[in-house]
């Protein structure tokens, strides 16, 4: 897991000394939960010459805010997929409309996990 240095707002006790501090590193912990940890900038390893992934919140805001939106839309296909199988399970509908159906759903569940695992990383 990446992680990224942040500047926030209001100032937190930084993990290692206790003093207040408005540096951090924030990590990934899913696609839609991220971890805060507060540190001072001696406690933070990270060279200084080496650049953010994220400039600002707001680059973090819009990055997660995108990815949220990926899987809602994979979801809402997903939903939709599995509606059309069952219905035509229902009507026993000849097996290659049913295929068609279950490997599209099947894409779905992996492009969903792929969305998923590219918010972690």
């Amino acid at each position: 897991m990446t992680s990224n240095t942040l500047h926030f707002t209001p100032a937190l006790p930084c993990v290692d000394c206790l003093e207040l501090t408005t540096l951090g590193l924030i990590y990934p912990i899913r696609s839609q939960a991220w971890q805060l940890l507060p540190l001072c900038e001696r406690d933070i390893d990270k060279p200084a010459s080496e650049e953010e992934a994220f400039s600002s919140i707001a680059d973090l805001q819009q990055l997660v805010t995108h990815h949220l939106q990926v899987i809602h839309r994979l979801q809402r296909k997903r939903r939709h997929l599995t509606h059309m199988y069952l219905h035509l399970r229902r009507q026993h509908a000849h097996h290659k409309a049913r295929r068609a159906l279950r490997i599209g759903l099947n894409r779905s569940y992996r492009r969903q996990a792929q969305v998923r695992e590219e918010g972690l990383a």
